[in-house]
């Protein structure tokens, strides 16, 4: 909140409440600051720019399933690391070499992998574990026909990790299938009366946007769950309007 305030041209108007607010009532203040929307962030992303922070880094990737040992991540933006090897694309004949037991990735590309192998245009070692599909704001949550694409073509199950703009992950599945576990450290995220979701980003020093109204609807439960943790989940993560949306992305490029 304080980089927000002292660094964004959009923020600059909360500078003094911010700056005189104590830790423990930092959620009231937060509640104070007016919602941006997600358009609005999209076509004037310059006044929520923090040009003093340290520059972009590779993501590192979160093994939210336990006991994998070689994960493919199908995506450039993300560090390897001692059990996962990176591939710019699934078409990297690398790729089958490694046998992963599990592979990552934008679900744009996951999709169009997993066409790919179904039609037998491509192949892969058949994977012994799961696959785990990156989805976001912009790109939407898991639909239920990702997940039974995603199912055909590999043969093993599918897990959500949901992420901001900047690497960031807010919200990953576990093995209870049962919604996504809330990232603390990413993300503070509200839910209006509405059900639509705000996202406060944490974890994205060029961007602290507070309170975007993410165009996204969910329940929130906080009861503990099955996989033993306590972290509140998102379950039934829905787009508000897909098709605002979509409108939005495309106002904003033009």
């Amino acid at each position: 909140m304080l980089a927000a305030a002292q660094r964004t041209r959009h923020y600059e108007q909360y500078r003094w409440d911010v700056r005189h607010t104590a830790i423990s009532n930092a959620a009231d203040c937060l509640k104070r600051i007016e919602p941006v929307s997600l358009i609005d962030y999209l076509k004037h992303a310059e006044r929520f720019r923090d040009n003093k922070a340290w520059s972009f880094s590779w993501s590192r990737f979160h093994h939210s399933i336990p006991g994998v040992s070689r994960t493919a991540i199908l995506s450039p933006h993300f560090l390897p690391g001692l059990h996962s090897r990176v591939f710019s694309n699934p078409w990297d004949p690398a790729l089958a070499r490694y046998e992963p037991e599990m592979i990552a990735g934008p679900i744009d590309t996951l999709r169009c992998f997993a066409e790919a192998v179904r039609r037998g245009a491509t192949w892969i070692p058949p994977l012994r574990h799961s696959v785990i599909a990156f989805t976001g704001i912009l790109e939407g949550p898991l639909r239920a026909d990702d997940r039974e694409l995603l199912w055909q073509a590999f043969g093993v199950p599918v897990y959500e990790q949901f992420f901001g703009f900047g690497g960031d992950l807010l919200a990953a599945e576990c093995d209870a299938h049962a919604g996504l576990h809330l990232s603390r450290d990413a993300g503070y995220l509200e839910r209006l009366p509405s059900g639509e979701i705000l996202v406060t980003f944490l974890d994205n020093p060029h961007f602290p946007v507070l309170r975007l109204e993410s165009g996204m609807l969910a329940e929130w439960h906080e009861a503990p769950c099955e996989c033993g943790s306590v972290e509140p989940r998102l379950v039934n993560l829905r787009r508000k309007a897909a098709s605002r949306v979509r409108e939005s992305v495309l106002a904003a490029s033009m």
